[in-house]
């Protein structure tokens, strides 16, 4: 359910003067997602959820914070969840980590939602799968996949006289095409329901699947790859992830330690983390109510800097730079809203220029595990693997696993596309292009 900012911000506000601790916090999260999911080119289930949920943080004696969360929103259940957090405050052990809660900010003016998002209705969602059928079953194909809409909202409230609240759409496609020997992928996401191509997306999931039949094997080896645009955002979401992650930099477990200021990667290679750029998904604020700040991450392949919650930057003396997760993660400070710089070429120009080597629609199965010191990820290709020869597709191939340095591959950049394109989340979002790397390294093939 959506609450509105008033509705939220008094619910939170009730908690919070419920008292009965050092200090508090109380975080909701409120929205409405609805669903339209498709297989076997039919239309099999259209659900409606609202939600609303309240988290309450109490701390006694500075450091010892006690958490409670709730979707009973009454007095009577905001009350039993404050009890509840100020009790587990007594009990836990300090968190010398903790850096306290913050006073109140001042955040930019963002607007990320579109009521034509909100408002859309199942027959709406309807109309629009049924142009992705029409594509697949042009050829005789099985179409799957999912068509999401719908708002979110986030509020916070705390004893220090933070009050903060936000809300955003998005709209959001995927499909599967399948033949008996291949499949076609594609998606769309916007916080605008109007942007989205959904016969485009049909047409390209079609296509990759009528291309890719019969897949023949190929040899693991070192090859040129072009990467299409969610590809790319796959390995930079891990990149994120384990590269640029505060916490990880604080305890030194990340390759950035000892790297700022460095050349790491091409010179090609520009990322940022602009949680305002418009052309995003923009957020004013973070899970702990601090401001987003707009983040160089890499310039010109130099290693700038990574990004902060207030856990972090107490760790080194530094300040938060926004980018806190919900109460309760433990995994650090991730970039949410990442940009990478678009280049000057485009994915034909890649294709022509590669005289043998790989286009990857994109990856599953990505592990950033292995040696994250190093940037060394795993992951397989996915719905739509071609060879290149002499600049051409010539035929499809089966999916290949790869193991390599992301450090080394992104040292690696040939060329990356001029056009980029938005992948939207709740609350996040990551603009990036295609890119083309020199010598990617495979290590394993697949039986299809």
């Amino acid at each position: 359910m959506m609450l509105g900012r008033d509705r939220a911000l008094e619910i939170l506000s009730y908690a919070v003067g419920l008292g009965g601790a050092d200090g508090l916090e109380a975080t909701l999260f409120a929205g409405e997602t609805n669903l339209t999911r498709f297989a076997n080119s039919y239309i099999h289930q259209n659900i409606s959820k609202q939600d609303a949920g309240v988290t309450v943080r109490a701390v006694m004696d500075g450091n010892r914070v006690g958490m409670v969360s709730t979707n009973d929103i009454s007095e009577e259940g905001l009350s039993r969840a404050v009890e509840g957090a100020a009790a587990a405050a007594g009990f836990v052990p300090p968190n010398p980590r903790f850096a306290g809660l913050p006073g109140p900010q001042e955040y930019p003016e963002v607007d990320s939602w579109v009521e034509q998002t909100h408002r859309a209705e199942a027959m709406f969602r309807a109309a629009e799968v049924a142009k992705i059928i029409a594509a697949s079953d042009s050829y005789g194909f099985d179409a799957s996949g999912a068509f999401v809409t719908g708002g979110d909202e986030m509020a916070m409230v705390n004893s220090e006289g933070l009050t903060a609240y936000h809300r955003g759409t998005r709209a959001a496609i995927n499909t599967t095409v399948l033949s008996q020997t291949s499949a076609g992928w594609a998606a769309g996401d916007s916080k605008d329901v109007r942007d989205l191509d959904v016969a485009g997306i049909g047409r390209r999931a079609t296509e990759k699947c009528r291309d890719g039949q019969h897949p023949a094997d190929l040899e693991p080896a070192s090859y040129d790859i072009v990467v299409e645009h969610r590809g790319v955002a796959g390995l930079l979401q891990m990149m994120g992830y384990i590269g640029f992650n505060g916490l990880a930099f604080a305890e030194g477990r990340c390759f950035s330690v000892d790297r700022l200021g460095e050349k790491v990667f091409s010179e090609k290679f520009n990322l940022v983390d602009d949680a305002h750029d418009p052309s995003g998904n923009p957020v004013p604020f973070d899970f702990e109510g601090m401001p987003k700040q707009r983040v160089s991450l890499v310039a010109g392949g130099v290693v700038k800097a990574v990004v902060h919650d207030r856990t972090s930057a107490k760790m080194i003396e530094a300040e938060s730079t926004g980018h806190g997760l919900p109460p309760g993660s433990s995994y650090g400070a991730i970039p949410l809203n990442l940009f990478m710089a678009g280049g000057e070429s485009s994915l034909e120009e890649m294709i022509a220029s590669t005289e043998r080597g790989l286009l990857v629609t994109h990856f599953h199965y990505l592990n950033p595990f292995l040696d994250p010191m190093n940037l060394v990820f795993t992951g397989m290709t996915r719905d739509g693997t071609f060879l290149i020869e002499d600049g051409k597709l010539s035929r499809p191939v089966k999916n290949l696993r790869f193991t390599d340095s992301m450090i080394r591959a992104f040292s690696e950049i040939e060329a990356i596309s001029k056009d980029t394109l938005l992948i939207v989340d709740d609350f996040s979002s990551i603009r990036v292009p295609a890119v083309k790397f020199n010598g990617f390294r495979f290590t394993g093939a697949t039986e299809f």
